[in-house]
């Protein structure tokens, strides 16, 4: 059986771990930047906590590499100097945004180089498998793919020029829309609400979008070309209207996409918009 090695011990390397080491795959054990780190993983995983990055690679068929994006390369180029000729590994980077070739000093010592990146917010170090099993993964690379086919079925591949927009779209999706909740959890507090009432909109809201689509499911008085109630909203915003006026200018743009408004109400909308610029002190 495959035996994995895993270097970086936080949130996505022990949750892919854990995941392999239910699928049935042994797990040599994990190198980090703290000690203290590789032998939690490893308590709580399986296999051994690794002073030695070369060690791991030596003990394990395939290593993914789970560091911080611009630790990679660096990483690749440490084990490419330590490595001895032998036998060929296969080398995965978990980072969406950076190639597989980033891992190309490892080339002469790899079965395979390949960015296998999983879509998922994770916020804590363990996840059931079988939620892990659910999660949406993508693969770019090259070299010996049987691993990856075996253990993430699922995976669609990427093409690496591809990958700058691929991950612009993630954290548009994620980063984004935490900060966009930011804004309404603190508008919700301001008009003495708790931020928890807004939960079933927000739910029902990403539901909507996934089952009709973005202009189907867009709502709300910018859709309608209520100018009024817009100009209201930016009069109680305060220092927020900055905020609201850029994403306003996309919502009405939306909105005459879906037919929701003709080219007069957009105008009258956006005239709003650049006009509330005098509520923000």
């Amino acid at each position: 059986m495959v035996r994995i090695g895993i270097i970086g011990a936080g949130r996505v390397g022990t949750c892919l771990a854990g995941y392999l080491a239910a699928r049935g795959y042994p797990v040599a054990g994990f190198f980090s930047r703290t000690f203290a780190s590789a032998q939690t993983a490893a308590g709580a995983i399986g296999g051994q906590a690794y002073t030695d990055l070369c060690a791991l690679a030596t003990d394990s068929d395939v290593v993914l590499i789970t560091t911080p994006d611009d630790a990679i390369a660096q990483t690749a180029a440490a084990l490419a100097a330590g490595l001895s000729e032998g036998k060929r590994r296969v080398y995965i980077h978990t980072s969406g945004a950076t190639p597989a070739a980033a891992l190309s000093p490892l080339a002469p010592h790899a079965a395979g180089l390949f960015a296998l990146h999983p879509i998922y917010s994770f916020s804590g170090r363990y996840l059931p498998p079988e939620e892990v099993a659910r999660i949406p993964v993508t693969v770019e690379g090259q070299g010996e793919d049987a691993f990856i086919k075996e253990a993430f079925p699922h995976a669609v591949s990427i093409p690496a020029a591809q990958k700058p927009l691929y991950h612009a779209a993630l954290c548009m999706a994620s980063n984004f829309l935490v900060t966009l909740m930011a804004h309404a959890w603190h508008a919700a507090e301001g008009a003495g609400l708790p931020p928890e009432m807004l939960r079933p909109l927000v739910e029902k809201t990403v539901e909507n979008l996934f089952v009709q689509g973005p202009e189907a499911a867009l709502t709300g008085p910018i859709s309608r070309g209520d100018a009024g109630t817009v100009r209201a909203h930016l009069a109680a915003l305060g220092d927020e209207t900055d905020f609201y006026q850029i994403l306003g200018r996309y919502t009405a743009q939306l909105a005459e996409q879906a037919g929701r408004l003709d080219q007069t109400q957009r105008n009258k909308i956006l005239e709003v918009l650049q006009d509330g610029k005098t509520y923000n002190a």
